[in-house]
This record gives C-alpha cells, structure tokens and sequence, in this order.
C-alpha cells in the first residue's frame, strides 16, 4: 500500500504477539527435520488460507449482507488455520543449531501476530452496516488495509531476521523436499536482469514481467519495497535499491536479487509480491555462464516464511477485492 496510508493504518493494527495456547515447545530437533516441520505446516496454512479465499468469492453478489457474512467466515476460518498452524510450530519445538531457540520463538511470535491481525480485521468488519451500501464499503476498505499492513509487518519481522541465514539452518531448508514445496507454492519471477552477470564493483538493474512503468514505479514508492542481494546459499549479502550494487565481499556463484513490494492487483488494488532474479558474481575479468532470467527464490527459512505471508495477504486481499469490489469498485 501506499506509505501514507501505511503510516496511518500503523497505530489502529501494530500489536505485539499475542500468546495463543500454554503448550510448552518441543525439545530441539535436527535442523533438517525442524525445517521439513516448518514448512510442511506453513505450506498446508498457505493452501487452506488460499482455499479459504476461494470458497468466499464462489458466489459473488452485489448485495452488501451476503458478501459480509462470506468475508466474516473466510476470516473465521483463516484464524482457525493459524491457529492450527501455530500448534504444529509449537510441537516442532527449536533446531538444534546456533541461534536454533531464537528462530523458533521469532516464527511461533511472527504467526501469533498473523492470527491477531486476522482477528482484529474480523472484529473491524463486524462493525460495519451494510444497509449503508457506501459506508459498508469504505469501512470494510479501512478493515481490509488493515489485514494488509499487518500482515506487510509480519514478512518484515521475517525479513530481517538474519538468525535465519546460518549454517546449518540454511543447509536444513535447502535439503528439505517440504521447503522445496513451498517454494514453488509462494514465488514469481522478475523478467530480467541486466547485465547477468560481473564482478563486484558492477551495477545491475532489474524488469518486472508483464508490469508496465506505472506499475513498476508504485511497487519502487510502496510501504513494503525492499530489495535484496542473496549468496548462492541463500543468505543476504546486502539492501539495495533500483539499482544493485554488487558489494566487494559478495561471493562468487550463482546469487539472487529479491523484490519485496506492491502491484497492482484485482479492482486496481495492490497487493504484496515477492520476485527474484539469478544474477551470477564472477571474478573481474571472467565472463559469467548464468543469470540474468526470472528463478525461483531460494528456499530458506528467512525467505519462505515471508513469501508464505506475502501469499497469505495475497489470498485474503484478492477475497476483499473479489466481494467489495463487486458491490462499490475499487
């Protein structure tokens, strides 16, 4: 959303986590196994929330009671998801690495804060009238951004919580087959990269696919914009911008440019996406073999997290616009 009405939103929807359950967390598992744990259960909450979504736009109306009562059962159900969600990070207990513990708390503490925003985003849209077509959708408007900016500061938590990006948390995403799932299941592609390929020192810029100069500069002036420089392991070697430096400690290989921001979606109304790019680091005078090209964002915990959430939104967004789009517009 714009930065504006994130900065107003932020008061009405900034909560901290809120404790959901007394069940004390499993005892420390081998990093492999908590990661195949994790993400097994996010990527089931991501495909319910997405069902979720679907099953409330299945019958679209332009009456204002219907479409609240569908809105009020999708975000119902999405809370009851997470929470199910979050009694499986429990019983996955911590990884039994370095900074294993403080992970662990980080995710169960970022998904509390999902069930809360989705509960307080309920609770807003109770309150609305829809007898009063015009004053419905505004509030249910306000309700949705709400969910949006909420759950744009959960990925946020994720994406800067560097714990994630050590050895052997980032070997333990990478070989679980769940992980890989996942995924596949929350990313898409930026168009291109140019040039594919250099050595530190270089300046890249980057294209969105199918995304016209309008649209490429409201995700550059969005809240959520955030640009990243990934090592060929996944971890983050650096923030950027329009245009990517790379840094001089940058390794050598096959790394990735990652795009947090806001397109415009269904009924013109943006909603996050998560993009990456292959760029390839070589050393100054070697020509590169790869790059250049849309690829799938790598798979670790940091990044599969915050795409999880990003769908999250995407999913619960697209039901708002589905429904309140129908009966006001945009």
């Amino acid at each position: 959303m714009p930065r504006s009405a994130a900065r107003l939103l932020a008061p009405l929807f900034l909560a901290t986590a809120l404790a959901i359950g007394v069940a004390t967390p499993a005892a420390a598992a081998p990093p492999k196994a908590w990661a195949g744990d994790v993400c097994a259960a996010v990527d089931q909450w991501v495909h319910a929330l997405q069902k979720r979504a679907k099953a409330a736009t299945a019958h679209v109306t332009r009456r204002a009671g219907p479409s609240k009562k569908s809105l009020l059962r999708m975000l119902a159900s999405a809370r009851g998801d997470t929470n199910e969600l979050l009694a499986r990070l429990r019983s996955s207990g911590s990884p039994s690495a370095g900074g294993g513990k403080q992970v662990a708390t980080t995710t169960r503490d970022a998904f509390k804060q999902v069930a809360r925003t989705i509960a307080q985003t309920r609770t807003a849209l109770q309150k609305t009238k829809p007898k009063q077509v015009a004053k419905f959708a505004d509030r249910a408007r306000r309700a949705q951004d709400g969910l949006e900016n909420g759950l744009e500061r959960v990925e946020g938590i994720f994406g800067s919580t560097q714990p994630f990006d050590t050895e052997p948390l980032l070997a333990g995403f990478a070989k679980s087959s769940a992980c890989r799932r996942l995924s596949k299941t929350t990313t898409v592609s930026i168009a291109s990269i140019d040039p594919a390929a250099g050595p530190p020192g270089t300046i890249a810029t980057y294209t969105f696919e199918n995304v016209d100069a309008e649209g490429a500069q409201k995700c550059v002036d969005s809240s959520a914009y955030r640009v990243e420089l990934l090592a060929p392991e996944g971890a983050k070697i650096a923030d950027a911008g329009e245009q990517v430096e790379i840094p001089s400690d940058a390794p050598n290989g096959a790394s990735t440019f990652r795009v947090v921001c806001y397109f415009p979606g269904k009924y013109t109304r943006p909603l996050m996406r998560s993009l990456c790019g292959g760029f390839e680091v070589t050393a100054p005078g070697v020509a590169g073999t790869s790059g250049g090209t849309g690829v799938p964002c790598p798979p670790t915990g940091r990044v599969l997290d915050g795409d999880a959430v990003i769908a999250a939104q995407r999913a619960l967004g697209d039901g708002f616009n589905v429904l309140v789009g129908t009966i006001y517009g945009p």
